[in-house]
C-alpha cells in the first residue's frame, strides 16, 4: 500500500490559501475605504457649490446697483418750465442751484419730503431749511456759478430788458439787488449808458433777510418772496456771547472804511488799528433806521488786535472773501436779526 507524502500535499495547499487571503483583504479594504469616504463626503460641506454661489452673488450685485442707480437719476431729472411774471420780465431756471427749494438740495429724510420750517414760494405746504452744511456747500457753488456767469440761469434770477425811462436806480429798487451787485456780475461799467433792449439780469427777491446765530457762528442771509424766507447763503463769523435783538436793519454798506477810535484817532483802510477789512455793514435799530450802531456792525478782516476789541463790543467779523459777497447781496434797510 502506497503512503502518502502529507509534506507534498501540505506544499500544495499552502500557495492557494495565501492567495484567498490576500484577497479577502483586498477586498475589505475596498470596503473599508469606501465607506470611509463616503462619511466623510457626507460631513465635509461642498466649498466650490458656496464658491460658485459667492460668485454669482458678486455678479449680480452691479447690476443691481446700476439698476437702483439708473431709477435715480430717472426720478431726479425734472422739468424747469419758464416763468414770465410781466411784459419785458422772463425769469429763467435750471436745476442744481443753491439758495432754491427742490435745485440740487438732497433731501435730509431721503423720503422726498421737506420737513422743514420755511415755506417755499409758491407751495404753502412744503418747506425748505437745508442744515447748515449743506447750506454752506450751496453757499460755495453759488460763489463759483457767479465767477462763471451760471447763476444768470439760476430759478432765483430774472432777466428784465431794458426798455424806455428805466435807469440802473429804478431797476435795482424794483429787484430789492443792490447796484454794486448789478453792475458787477452784468459786467456794466457805466451805471448811465444802459440802453434799450439791453438785458440784465438780477436775483428775484422781495427782500433779504439776515440772521446772526451767536450761539452756531453763522450769518444767513433769506431770500424772502411773499410771505416765504428761502435761505440762500451761509457764512461762518467771529462773534462773542453779547445782546440778542429782532429790531435791527442794515443801516449803510461801507468799502474800504476808515476806523475811529473813542480817543478820536482815525486809523485808514488796511493800517494797523482799523478792525474793519474790506467792507463794513452797519446796523440800526428800526425805529431809527438813518443812525447806525457802530459796535453792533458787520466787518471783515482787518487788525486782529483791534478786531478783538470790536468782537468784545458786539460786532460780528467775516473773512474778506465772505464780506465781500455779503457787501454785494445784502440791500440798505434789510431787516437783521440777532439770536442765540
Amino acid at each position: 500500500m502506497p503512503r502518502f507524502n502529507f509534506e507534498v500535499e501540505r506544499e500544495v495547499k499552502r500557495p492557494r490559501y495565501r492567495r484567498d487571503k490576500i484577497m479577502r483583504t483586498t477586498v475589505l479594504f475596498c470596503i473599508v475605504a469606501a465607506v470611509t469616504t463616503a462619511v466623510i463626503y457626507a460631513i465635509v460641506p461642498d466649498d466650490s457649490a458656496n464658491d460658485q454661489e459667492q460668485k454669482a452673488g458678486k455678479e449680480n450685485i452691479p447690476a443691481a446697483v446700476e439698476k437702483n442707480s439708473a431709477a435715480s437719476d430717472t426720478g431726479s431729472k425734472t422739468a424747469d418750465p419758464v416763468n414770465r411774471d410781466t411784459p419785458g420780465e422772463t425769469a429763467t431756471g435750471i436745476s442744481g442751484e443753491p439758495g432754491e427749494p427742490g435745485g440740487g438740495v438732497p433731501d435730509p429724510a431721503g423720503d422726498g419730503k421737506m420737513e422743514n420750517s420755511v415755506s417755499v414760494p409758491g407751495n404753502n405746504d412744503a418747506k425748505y431749511d437745508p442744515p447748515a452744511p449743506e447750506l454752506a456747500v450751496h453757499t460755495k457753488m453759488f460763489r463759483q456759478a457767479l465767477q462763471d456767469g451760471s447763476w444768470k440761469q439760476a430759478k432765483y434770477a430774472v432777466t428784465h430788458t431794458v426798455q424806455g425811462g428805466d435807469t440802473l436806480g429804478l431797476l435795482t429798487a424794483k429787484y430789492k439787488n443792490t447796484r454794486h451787485f448789478v453792475r458787477k456780475y452784468n459786467h456794466i461799467d457805466n451805471p448811465d449808458s444802459i440802453r434799450i433792449g439791453q438785458k440784465i439780469t438780477f436775483i428775484k427777491a422781495d427782500s433779504w433777510q439776515l440772521v446772526i446765530s451767536r450761539k452756531s457762528g453763522t450769518l444767513q442771509l433769506n431770500r424772502v418772496t411773499g410771505d416765504s424766507q428761502v435761505p440762500f447763503v451761509l457764512f461762518p463769523i467771529r462773534t462773542l456771547p453779547g445782546v440778542l435783538r429782532d429790531d435791527l436793519v442794515v443801516c449803510s454798506r461801507i468799502a474800504k472804511p476808515v476806523f475811529r477810535d473813542a480817543h478820536g484817532r482815525v486809523f485808514p483802510n488796511g493800517s494797523e488799528g482799523n478792525p474793519y477789512g474790506d467792507f463794513l455793514i452797519t446796523l440800526a435799530g428800526k425805529k431809527r433806521p438813518d443812525a447806525p450802531i457802530l459796535h453792533l456792525s458787520i466787518h471783515g478782516s482787518g487788525s486782529q488786535a483791534a478786531a478783538e476789541n470790536s468782537l468784545r463790543s458786539g460786532a460780528v467779523q467775516l473773512n474778506n472773501e465772505d464780506i465781500s459777497l455779503l457787501y454785494s447781496l445784502i440791500p440798505e434797510g434789510s431787516p437783521v436779526r440777532i439770536v442765540e
